[in-house]
């Protein structure tokens, strides 16, 4: 998980220290500058943006079905009210597979990079 808000004030000491590899420090830059775009789209200040949670999968694997706001499982953690997916990869629909997919709605999204969508995981109540 890559979370630029805790990152960036530490950037020079991490530079100084030798710890910060360059690819580290640009995934950071990008990351924020993702953050902020998802922000301005939303209307939200960027410290209500989660990290960053990149998967890559491999054939077969898959995330299973879930809820991405915790009061869905009586939790009162991740209280997550809207969520913002980036595909970072295209997967061709010959393939069958890697759709993003919303049973109840019987809606399946076939990844193409640089696509993203939006839904919100609460009720308007």
């Amino acid at each position: 998980i890559i979370w630029p808000l805790v990152y960036l004030p530490k950037m020079d000491a991490l530079k100084a220290s030798g710890r910060l590899k360059p690819a580290i420090e640009d995934e950071i830059y990008f990351s924020w500058l993702l953050m902020q775009r998802i922000a301005l789209f939303l209307d939200v200040d960027e410290s209500y943006i989660e990290p960053l949670q990149l998967i890559r999968y491999n054939p077969g694997q898959f995330y299973r079905q879930h809820h991405d706001h915790g009061s869905y499982y009586d939790a009162d953690t991740e209280q997550r009210p809207t969520t913002f997916l980036v595909f970072l990869s295209s997967i061709p629909p010959e393939d069958g597979g890697g759709y993003t997919t919303f049973n109840n709605l019987d809606i399946s999204i076939i990844p193409k990079a640089g696509d993203g969508i939006i839904w919100s995981n609460v009720d308007d109540q």
